[in-house]
């Protein structure tokens, strides 16, 4: 079986790389990881050393990205998430030896156009405090899926939805929520409690992921421009004891 063009520009990249750079190269779970270099010593690099990169166009790897992220500090390890076809799937993480650096990439190398029409966004990648939750019933508001999330899993600090209409009487959801948790680990456990068996709200079924970083950004700009809304319910209490009762008799079974 012949490989197709792109493949080879990918597979003819990490070959070259790999012997000008003297990386260690493995290919993982969907991903390709160069490093860490062979002459690191000591500890990875601390939290807060990481970017992470997306729009990148499906046929650029890694002899033009590492090159670019690398002039402008030291890697620890580079991951370019791959898929069958030997193509992209437009995003990769770096992780640098120094936090400076990675603030250094955010800096320089964000809106960086690799191709014409092409610009890279490049973020600082924060620890996963946020589950997405999909396939919600829309006529729930805020203060409902919040109360159901703090019956359900331990650490919920908020729930995060999309923007809505300010006008409304009773702002409701687009059938989606982020749900903020106070640490990583209280996120996993959550998430880990919630994929235990198939997840229902209100009889619906409920799809639960990691959202990306990217999606984590935006959720962080929701958190201070959607409206609060538990304003616009003008103090009224919350009729959610029955659905709480509902669902946590499940989530016991």
């Amino acid at each position: 079986m012949t490989r197709n063009t792109s493949s080879n520009t990918s597979w003819n990249a990490q070959v070259a790389l790999e012997q000008n750079t003297r990386y260690n190269v493995t290919q993982i779970h969907g991903q390709r990881i160069f490093g860490p270099p062979p002459d690191w010593e000591g500890s990875p690099p601390p939290r807060g050393c990481e970017v992470y990169i997306c729009n990148i166009p499906l046929n650029v790897f890694e002899n033009e990205l590492l090159p670019l992220f690398q002039s402008v500090g030291r890697i620890y390890k580079f991951r370019l998430m791959m898929d069958y076809n030997g193509l992209n799937r437009g995003f990769a993480f770096v992780n640098y030896a120094h936090e400076k650096e990675a603030i250094f990439a955010v800096k320089t190398l964000n809106n960086h156009e690799i191709r014409p029409g092409h610009s890279l966004h490049v973020l600082v990648s924060i620890d996963k405090c946020h589950l997405y939750l999909g396939g919600l019933p829309r006529d729930k508001y805020k203060m409902e899926i919040l109360l159901e999330m703090k019956i359900l899993t331990d650490g919920v600090k908020d729930v995060i939805l999309g923007p809505v209409d300010e006008g409304a009487s009773r702002p409701s959801n687009y059938g989606f929520v982020y749900v903020h948790y106070a640490s990583h680990t209280a996120a996993t456990n959550a998430r880990r409690k919630l994929m235990r068996s198939p997840f229902y709200l209100w009889r619906k079924l409920i799809d639960v992921q990691w959202p990306t970083p990217g999606e984590v950004a935006k959720v962080q700009n929701l958190r201070f421009t959607v409206p609060r809304l538990h304003e616009h319910l003008g103090g009224r209490a919350i009729n959610g004891s029955s659905a709480s009762s509902e669902t946590s008799t499940q989530m016991k079974q």
